[in-house]
């Protein structure tokens, strides 16, 4: 366990999550395959989304020899009864010890820590307190703490998908108009204290109870908060195209 612990802290810490690929390329499918997640994660350093970090961390679970799985998982944030479509991908990892989700790729509320399914609380790295609670007789859901109360993050079951399940919900996430992968920018990264959060121009630090926000206002200001508070790779000129393609989404009102 403290090893499957390491491994995931030390990913988050080095791995930003984000969709500016899917804004910069207008929507073109992102692919899951194992030499273009390890170039683009590994090589290039443009981090990625929940099927890109959650499906190349799977794939070095496997490498491993870790018993794993994947899963698909409904996004609810706190409405318990919705019934979005499955759009979360997520590892399911066998240990002695039982079963643990295993999620690299959840933006600000990442989990930095293997959550058993059985139940039991967790403390993340950065202090979040995450559960897994059993909601019908196939359903799970993940939760994380929020002052006394739990607050819902998705749901999820054990079945077993395949190659094909993945790839139409990454489809998906990257061109419906619902998705808000499409007409919102979204960067986060887990720190040893908190979370750096970006959501179109508010960049966002927390820190245990602390929070600090600044409002970016030009392209400049944008390059320079990614630059400094973000593991990844952009230049002024990727910069300066995604400051554009959001200012047109805000404008014209998503």
């Amino acid at each position: 366990m403290k090893e499957l612990n390491e491994l995931i802290e030390s990913y988050l810490l080095n791995n930003t999550f984000n969709n500016i690929q899917i804004l910069l390329t207008n929507r073109e499918i992102l692919k899951l395959d194992e030499d273009s997640l390890d170039k683009k994660i590994e090589r290039e350093k443009k981090g990625g989304y929940c099927f890109e970090h959650n499906q190349h961390f799977f794939n070095l679970l496997k490498r491993a020899d870790y018993k794993v799985q994947r899963v698909l998982g409904r996004v609810v944030y706190g409405d318990n009864k919705a019934e979005p479509p499955r759009t979360h991908q997520a590892s399911l990892v066998s240990l002695e010890s039982g079963n643990y989700i295993v999620d690299v790729g959840f933006g600000p509320y990442t989990p930095g820590v293997a959550v058993p399914v059985s139940g039991e609380e967790v403390k993340a790295i950065n202090g979040n307190i995450y559960r897994i609670v059993k909601i019908n007789n196939m359903d799970f859901q993940l939760e994380v703490k929020r002052g006394e109360e739990y607050f819902s993050l998705y749901q999820f079951n054990l079945v077993k998908y395949v190659d094909a399940d993945f790839k139409l919900a990454n489809y998906y996430t990257n061109t419906h108009n619902d998705s808000k992968f499409v007409k919102s920018l979204i960067l986060s990264q887990l720190t040893n204290t908190g979370v750096k959060f970006l959501n179109n121009f508010i960049f966002t630090k927390m820190n245990g109870a602390e929070r600090e926000d600044f409002e970016m206002t030009n392209r400049d200001e944008l390059y320079k908060v990614i630059e400094d508070n973000f593991d990844i790779s952009m230049t002024q000129d990727e910069t300066n195209k995604l400051y554009d393609i959001i200012d047109k989404i805000i404008r014209i009102g998503g």
